[in-house]
């Protein structure tokens, strides 16, 4: 900890005026300085002015998280799971970062756009925003390497020019170019922690590396570090690429370059890989059940921030009702809404559920076998190497699982549109559906819908039978699917039997539709698994609330 020359009180980094302040006598101090001083005072310690510092070390007693901080102060409370509290409390010697950019957005600034952030959401949960809730955004440093990729050499590429035509033949000329290419690139940053997903840390970029400072551990007082555990190699060929392409579009737009249509391809050699940490706040929410985790993130150097927002349902289905009465009584203007027009809702509303579903189920199976994270997917890939045996088995199974479902897909802002246009839109696609229905009754004659009637009602019957059963024997697995499916299913079976009263059509229509309604509750809560994560298991890392 460090402590005031003049009280001896404990200091903390203020972001608005860049040094440590004491909240006693506020004096306020250089942090260069301050580290001078301490090591002035520690000279026997040759380790810790060589490349380490000492530091406080905290584990949380349910996920595992190891927690870095300069103060003396008990840790209460794990940031990334929000179970746990922080013990065993450690003196440790840790190896100095080369750079530190220090917090300029205070925690109160960080409040204020979190919650307007929220607030912009208009379907997040009201206990997002809660006073409780936001007080717990705490500031810790990340860790960062930053690249330097360089290139000294010969590039050599093709262009050709148009020359001259000749009848319907069109001539053009080749040409070789050659340029000698002297240039570097600097400043390429990428997360060296597995525990910081790298959408959130991609969306919060980028930082100012211009503003770095050489690293002094008085820059933590007040905040908790987080360690690297991933070596420089897992994102290095990655930020290559970003050096490659920047260089690649500056050399293209020369005129020459231009003239002969040529796009130069320049490689790029990494000259220096550093260590830094990067200032973020952070902020885990839980959602009702307790058993999952919401994250949103700070830049604590810029204020850009990156939230994982689910859905009130509630306030989804209120939304979707006030917008879909104005539109259904003016669409009632047009269309008349009967027997027909009943069927041909509960069908679509039946087939958008399922497609949605489907795709959710991909999506989902991606994000819990962490297969969207890079970090993660080295991390599993270390563990798959010490693995015996048995556990090697196990892990090949679950790699050839996540390779077979890194499928394209919607983005989660792309669902909600989905699931809202859902049911404020399909009016429109009655009149289509209309002619559908009778295209479809003059296809199929009566002796045709009987043993299409058979069929459907042994498919209904399966169907019903086999989802009863996967929910007795595994209540875990999700059979979400099959109401879309069942929906589906009644309706064919009316198509087939088409008895004379119409109540039996507003029934089944009704039963169908109400169906597709208990499956887009499930798509709801789909997405909302989409928007958390996991509680951390023992691998995870932690914060702490007093940060």
């Amino acid at each position: 900890m460090y402590k005031c020359p003049a009280c001896g009180a404990g200091l903390t980094f203020d972001p608005k005026s860049q040094q440590l302040l004491c909240l006693s006598c506020r004096n306020k101090y250089d942090p260069e300085d301050v580290e001078n001083m301490k090591l002035d005072q520690a000279k026997e310690n040759a380790e810790l002015a060589k490349g380490s510092y000492e530091a406080v070390a905290y584990k949380c007693s349910h996920c595992g998280a190891e927690l870095i901080t300069t103060d003396e102060t008990i840790t209460t409370f794990c940031s990334f799971c929000r179970v746990g509290t922080m013990l065993d409390r450690k003196v440790v010697i840790k190896r100095k970062p080369d750079y530190i950019i220090p917090f300029l957005i205070t925690k109160e600034e960080c409040e204020q756009i979190y919650v307007k952030r929220i607030k912009k959401a208009l379907l997040a949960p009201k206990s997002m925003i809660d006073t409780q809730e936001v007080n717990k955004i705490r500031g810790i440093y990340m860790p960062y390497w930053i690249y330097t990729f360089e290139r000294n050499g010969e590039v050599n590429t093709s262009g050709k020019k148009y020359s001259h035509r000749s009848g319907d033949y069109v001539y053009y000329d080749d040409y070789s170019l050659s340029t000698h290419v002297k240039a570097k690139v600097q400043g390429i940053t990428h997360d060296a922690t597995s525990s910081f997903w790298d959408r959130l840390s991609e969306t919060i970029a980028p930082y100012s590396v211009s503003k770095k400072k050489i690293f002094s551990p008085a820059y933590l007082s007040g905040f908790y570090a987080d360690n690297e555990d991933l070596d420089k190699n897992v994102y290095s060929e990655d930020c290559e690429q970003v050096a490659e392409n920047h260089i690649s579009n500056k050399l293209g737009k020369d005129k020459v370059y231009s003239k002969y249509g040529a796009k130069p391809g320049v490689k790029m050699e990494e000259a220096n890989t550093e260590l830094a940490l990067f200032p973020v706040y952070y902020l885990a929410t839980k959602n009702r059940t307790g058993d999952r985790i919401s994250y949103a993130v700070i830049n604590g150097q810029t204020g850009k921030i990156a939230a994982d927002i689910p859905i009130d349902f509630k306030k989804l289905a209120l939304v979707a009702l006030v917008l879909a009465i104005p539109i259904f009584v003016l669409l009632n203007f047009l269309f008349t809404f009967n027997m027909p027009t009943m069927m041909i809702i509960s069908i679509l509303f039946n087939i958008v559920s399922l497609c949605l579903l489907i795709h959710q189920n991909k999506k989902i199976t991606i994000r819990e076998n962490e297969a969207d994270d890079k970090g993660l997917q080295h991390k599993i890939a270390i563990e798959k190497a010490t693995a015996n045996d048995e556990q090697q088995s196990s892990l090949d199974e679950k790699e050839k699982t996540d390779k077979k479902n890194k499928t394209k897909t919607i983005s989660r802002t792309g669902q909600l549109v989905i699931i809202i246009l859902m049911f404020i839109f399909l009016p429109i696609m009655l009149e289509v559906g209309i002619v559908a229905f009778s295209i479809f009754t003059a296809i199929f004659p009566t002796s045709a819908n009987l043993i299409l009637l058979g069929v459907g009602i042994i498919a209904l019957i399966s169907a019903i039978t086999w989802m009863i059963i996967r929910k007795t024997k595994h209540p875990e697995k999700d059979t979400s699917i099959y109401k879309p499916i069942i929906g589906l299913m009644l309706t064919a079976a009316l198509f087939c039997i088409r008895p004379a009263s119409d109540i039996y059509y507003y029934v089944t229509s009704f039963a169908s539709i109400a169906l597709s309604i208990i499956s887009f509750k499930n798509t709801v809560n789909k997405y909302n698994i989409l928007t958390s994560r996991k509680l951390p298991g023992l691998e995870k890392r932690g914060g702490d609330e007093n940060a």
